[in-house]
């Protein structure tokens, strides 16, 4: 991603289509003398007030009206980059957005790439790179959760609990290395008994964050449930009955669904991504052994098995295959007994995890089966007291930062010089400044500013 800081770029803010209202943005030194010679507010350029809408007229290339707009002028470095910024309010048709992009276009403003609004925000100091990606998963986010979760990085909770640890390993590493400069005087600047005593209560926040990657994952990207069971044993009914509509085509047929659906649910907050998957069975059918093969890539990737089962009928060698399916399995299971409307012949009795009665057509015990999926992962999220990391970059590099210092609590156990233990410290730093942004690499910020939507 080849990015000039330095230049001035614009983007609708709002997704393209036919609407109301749409949003423009400007951002860059050159945003108000380009403006000037496009835009006409009621007020004089000069008399503009800083981040309060003003009505203004908005002109073409040959001077005619395009539209009648509402304006809001930001000046740096008071305004979400950190530079000179305007937004655009106008009328949403797709040809009075595009006449205005082209208009500015023809002024030499750039068209902005994915995330560039952000990325400016980022290297202006505005924001660290954590709330950088938070911003990302606002827009995101679908449940309750997952939007305080983001919220809660944004706010900079994440950061500033970090920034707590970081200023205490600064100064004790500033102090060993202030040791090194007086090696041949013998001084000790740090006293190594308290300096362990303070290594451990590092360590320990460290851990809890690491500890918190899973949870934190599950809230961001939600909870993948496979549903499983032999052919015609009511899978996509309850898929359909979860999701309150007809998603998954429901036959008489055994083996309808020949491959894996997928739809997501919000239950209490927390999203569930539902994989209906083909029934599992003996068979030489090809077509059915491919849908096979999907199943078994569904439980694999899959944090929680509903295995489904016909309480009306006793167990079957399709019903035993799938219960060798799911007795190995060390990720949580759901037993769903279904067809309670009918007179059972199972109970609960007769497996070892914990079942749950449910009549798919009925819709009965939906209620009972969802309590027990938030029960199998005690997904409340309370933002009072966790604080979560989500995604793969953060545990990596707090990983990265846990065994160095770890690494430098083995040093004073061992008492080794001050070099050693002050090189771990410095490691562990340059580890937190790599999650923060304080330590940028051009292919971590590509990665993450390339998934952003044009005009943020």
């Amino acid at each position: 991603m080849n990015m000039q800081l330095f230049d001035t770029i614009i983007a609708p803010a709002t997704p393209p289509g036919k609407g109301a209202l749409a949003v423009i943005r400007l951002s860059g030194p050159d945003t108000f003398s380009s403006a000037r010679q496009c835009i006409t507010p009621q007020t004089s350029w000069n008399n503009l007030k800083a981040n309060r809408q003003v009505l203004a007229d908005f002109y073409g290339p040959d001077q005619k009206l395009v539209d009648r707009v509402m304006v809001v002028k930001f000046i740096q470095p008071h305004s979400f980059t950190g530079e000179d910024s305007l937004e655009i309010y106008c009328h949403g048709g797709p040809f009075v957005v595009q006449t205005i992009l082209d208009r500015f276009l023809d002024l030499g403003v750039r068209l902005a790439m994915p995330g560039e609004f952000t990325r400016r925000a980022f290297m202006n100091g505005k924001i660290d790179l954590l709330q950088a990606e938070a911003i990302h998963d606002l827009i995101e986010a679908k449940t309750k959760n997952s939007l305080q979760l983001s919220l809660d990085q944004y706010q900079g909770r994440l950061s500033h609990s970090l920034s707590e640890l970081t200023a205490e390993l600064r100064e004790y590493a500033a102090l060993l290395e202030l040791e090194l400069d007086f090696s041949e005087e013998d001084l000790e600047f740090v006293n190594r008994e308290q300096l362990l005593q303070k290594m451990d209560k590092i360590i320990a926040p460290v851990s809890s964050l690491l500890d918190s990657f899973e949870h934190g994952k599950l809230v961001n990207t939600g909870i993948n449930v496979a549903i499983i069971g032999k052919p015609n044993v009511g899978k996509s009914s309850l898929l359909n009955a979860l999701l309150n509509e007809d998603r998954a085509l429901v036959t008489d047929l055994a083996g309808t669904t020949r491959d894996s659906i997928r739809e997501s649910l919000d239950i209490e907050g927390q999203l569930y991504n539902l994989i209906d998957t083909a029934g599992i069975r003996r068979t030489k059918d090809r077509l059915e052994l491919l849908g096979l093969k999907k199943t078994d890539q569904a439980i694999d990737k899959a944090d929680l098995i509903l295995a489904v089962f016909d309480q009306s009928q006793p167990l079957d060698t399709d019903d035993r295959l799938n219960l060798e399916k799911i007795s190995g399995l060390t990720k949580r299971v759901l037993v769903v007994l279904n067809k309670s409307d009918q007179p059972a012949q199972l109970s609960a009795d007769d497996f070892d995890f914990q079942s749950v009665s449910v009549s798919a057509t009925q819709l009965d015990g939906l209620e009972d089966l969802k309590k027990s999926m938030i029960t199998a992962f005690q997904m409340d999220y309370d933002q009072s007291y966790m604080i979560l990391i989500n995604k793969p970059r953060h545990r990596d590099s707090l990983k990265r930062t846990m065994n160095h210092l770890n690494h430098a609590r083995e040093s004073l156990v061992n008492q080794l010089s001050a070099e050693f233990i002050a090189i771990d410290i410095r490691a562990a730093l340059d580890a937190i400044g790599e999650l923060t942004g304080h330590i940028s690499r051009d292919d971590i910020l590509n990665d993450i500013f390339s998934h952003y939507c044009i005009g943020k």
